[in-house]
């Protein structure tokens, strides 16, 4: 197993790998002995987060982007390749959402949601799989979510968005696998992070009824991601392509009708 998870000196790159579960698969893919070049908007954030983490220091790189805008991802690929020659692997992590009632969207929410987790996800995908082409293959996890799989309240933008990343997931993997390129996505569950407060007195029900219709009766981490991303990064899963894995917690595997994201 160690063999197999040994990604030394092969190259991730990691949209918003600097919070969150980005964050959490950089440090796994770092501690497995990969080079991280994590693309995002924030220097400050980015700078703070590899400053927490000197025991990676020379394996850890930001380069600064934003995912919606093709031109910046675009000299961001070119300043990794560069540095460090190519690319091997490629986490999509970065996204955002904005919540309220479907009859309640802006246009501008509309395009600044499907451009960060969309248009992002496909175009850093694309820029990048130009790159593997070059090397005779590579590995992509894009991160879908549980609204790549059912409806949910006021999130009607973010789950069209997720949807999308699903059905880009299952087309690239068909058309790229002659490049020797796998495709899988992740689907996460309800994870604690600084993207889902659940700690707050207001939300502390919600919270409880999440974990009461989760099998395995607790909230995700994101490590518990993190695990499942290297996984389909390693060599472990070479005949593994297109598939879409919930890290849930058994929610999808229970009864359709306790949807725990539902208004009660």
């Amino acid at each position: 197993m160690e063999q197999l998870m040994c990604f030394s000196n092969e190259v991730a790159v990691v949209t918003g790998g600097y919070s969150g579960i980005g964050a959490a698969a950089v440090k796994k893919l770092a501690a497995n002995g990969a080079i991280c070049a994590m693309i995002g908007r924030s220097a400050d954030r980015a700078q703070e987060f590899m400053n927490s983490l000197p025991e990676f220091k020379g394996q850890l790189y930001f380069y600064q982007a934003d995912v919606s805008d093709v031109e910046q991802i675009e000299h961001a690929v070119e300043a990794i390749i560069q540095q460090h020659g190519s690319i091997h692997m490629l986490v999509n992590s970065a996204g955002t959402n904005i919540r309220k009632a479907a009859l309640e969207y802006t246009l501008a929410e509309w395009k600044y949601i499907i451009d960060t987790n969309l248009t992002g996800t496909f175009f850093v995908s694309q820029i990048v799989a130009r790159e593997m082409k070059k090397n005779k293959g590579g590995r992509i996890v894009n991160i879908g979510s549980m609204l790549s799989h059912y409806g949910v309240h006021n999130v009607a933008i973010y789950g069209a968005a997720k949807g999308g990343v699903s059905q880009i997931t299952r087309v690239l993997s068909v058309e790229w696998a002659e490049l020797g390129i796998r495709v899988n996505q992740v689907s996460p569950g309800y994870i604690k992070t600084p993207f889902v407060d659940l700690s707050t007195p207001a939300n502390l029900g919600y919270r409880d009824r999440i974990i009461n219709r989760t099998p395995l009766q607790r909230l995700g981490t994101p490590e518990d991601v993190a695990n499942m991303i290297v996984f389909l990064l390693s060599n472990e899963t070479d005949f593994v392509t297109g598939q879409i894995i919930a890290v849930d917690g058994g929610i999808l595997g229970g009864d359709p009708t306790l949807n725990p994201f539902q208004k009660a």
